[in-house]
């Protein structure tokens, strides 16, 4: 049987993964615990980015932002040919048929945090929905034509490895517990970690990491771990944070705290008139500050009552409907209190960056295609699962004792171990850049403008620094 490439993950990276091998006429199985449509991709709310001219100024432009935005240790040549493929990636969306808002001259933009230029294309505040819905049912439409087979309700267990080659993985059946053994490539598109902090993410529970903390154990290295993102304007609700989105800023939504009695709109004093308009990193770290010194401590508000009544209308239904069916707040009339929270794990441009690494990883394996052959038949089950257990790192505090003094499960073994090498990656990083902020290490330092790579050999952890590549384009001129 002709072997397939196996996508893990069904959310837009991995829909775009298996659109891009079946549009190419390569084969693939798409596996995932719930269908698509549940995944965390629909909650993306502010719009898609993409510099829509094509002109260089403006590529630049773009390029220039995000290697801002990645605090100098973002790949220069990988942003080159994100920012240089997002136009194609938005146009493709456009031929799916895909809601953007327009104007004669074509899609409308808007300007959301961390740009310097309006370059956000957006479908009212359900961009992230309009695009799944849209590339699912391409995809469906390739299942139907025998090159998509999808897997819904399996996890991923293990990769299967021979002499460091990947083969393959198993997979389990959520259901009934039976596990197959895949043969082919494995892209893993599992989405983020917002289920090892309940009660403090963005995102889904069902995101738990666990894809990534397996295949950690197994080898694979992890970069940058101590970098996550925090969005700024969240409110605190059951199992989760309510995320307001960063459209309600673009649109004139201002941050501000309690000083000597007033409103103290400290973003617009730190950063000038467009303060709320900066890099999230930049919003959280202000916020906690401000709070700090004014001693309200959080949550700050977001003052939405300057947003005019035509924006409510048109781009922030969605949000006024959440504000006021969640929070019972009429945000045209009243302020929304906020704090930041864990929203998503660095290395990514949100909605871009997971239809472009999607494409682009699908792209590579297509081409490694013949480096990962076997004789073995995909889809063999096996009567039981041979979990690999290991002994707990050596050296380690709180979450080593809590391995050593438990009775867990190869899953919540790899996840405490994820947990470790998230926490290593931070103390190895003794400087504040971004979004990883130390009190102990306030300033920014060159030595560390290098990337973490965590790693687990076996017996325990550990973290050393890679350079970031040089820029090719530079080079040249």
């Amino acid at each position: 049987m002709k072997r397939k490439l196996i996508i893990i993950g069904a959310g837009l990276a991995g829909l775009s993964a298996a659109f891009t091998a079946a549009e190419a006429g390569f084969p693939c199985i798409l596996v995932s615990q719930q269908p698509s449509e549940r995944s965390q991709s629909v909650l993306a709310e502010g719009g898609i980015n993409g510099e829509q001219s094509g002109g260089q100024t403006a590529l630049q432009s773009h390029w220039q932002d995000t290697m801002k935005a990645g605090s100098g240790l973002s790949d220069p040549n990988a942003v080159r040919n994100l920012v240089r493929g997002a136009s194609e990636i938005i146009c493709g969306l456009m031929d799916l048929g895909i809601p953007f808002q327009m104007t004669e001259e074509g899609p409308a933009l808007r300007k959301l945090g961390g740009h310097t230029r309006p370059r956000t294309v957006y479908a009212g505040n359900s961009t992230g929905k309009a695009i799944l819905t849209a590339l699912a049912d391409a995809v469906r439409r390739q299942e139907a034509a025998g090159l998509v087979t999808r897997m819904d309700n399996h996890r991923f267990r293990k990769l299967i490895l021979q002499e460091e080659r990947c083969l393959g993985c198993f997979v389990q059946d959520c259901y009934t517990g039976a596990t197959l053994r895949l043969y082919g490539p494995v892209l893993l598109a599992s989405g983020g970690m917002s289920g090892l902090l309940p009660g403090h993410a963005t995102g889904t529970v069902k995101n738990d990491g666990s894809v990534t903390a397996a295949v950690f154990r197994q080898g694979v290295e992890l970069g940058n771990l101590e970098f996550i993102q925090y969005h700024p304007t969240t409110v605190p609700i059951p199992g989760k944070n309510l995320l307001v989105s960063e459209a309600a800023r673009s649109a004139g939504g201002r941050l501000f705290t309690e000083k000597n009695g007033a409103p103290w709109y400290f973003l617009e004093d730190l950063y000038g008139p467009e303060g709320n308009l900066v890099s999230r990193d930049r919003a959280v770290t202000a916020m906690w500050k401000a709070s700090f010194q004014t001693g309200s401590r959080l949550p700050v508000y977001l003052d939405m009552r300057g947003i005019p009544a035509e924006l409510w209308k048109e781009q922030l239904a969605q949000l006024k409907e959440e504000c006021e069916g969640f929070l019972h707040i009429d945000p045209e009339k009243n302020p929304v209190p906020v704090e930041p929270a864990v929203h998503y794990f660095m290395g990514g441009n949100s909605l871009l960056g997971a239809l472009y690494g999607g494409k682009t990883a699908a792209l590579a394996a297509m081409e490694d295609w013949e480096t990962c052959r076997t004789d073995a038949r995909y889809g063999e089950t096996m009567k039981t699962f041979p979990e690999m257990v290991d002994s707990p790192e050596k050296g380690g505090k709180e979450l080593e004792k809590m391995m050593e003094e438990n009775d867990l499960t190869q899953e919540e073994k790899d996840k405490i171990r994820l947990g470790i090498a998230m926490v290593r990656s931070a103390l190895e990083r003794r400087e504040s850049r971004g979004a990883h902020q130390r009190l102990d290490a306030p300033e920014t330092c060159r030595e560390f403008c290098k990337t973490t790579v965590a790693a687990f050999d076996g017996r325990q952890v550990t973290v050393r620094f890679r350079d970031i590549p040089a820029d090719r384009e530079a080079k040249r001129e």
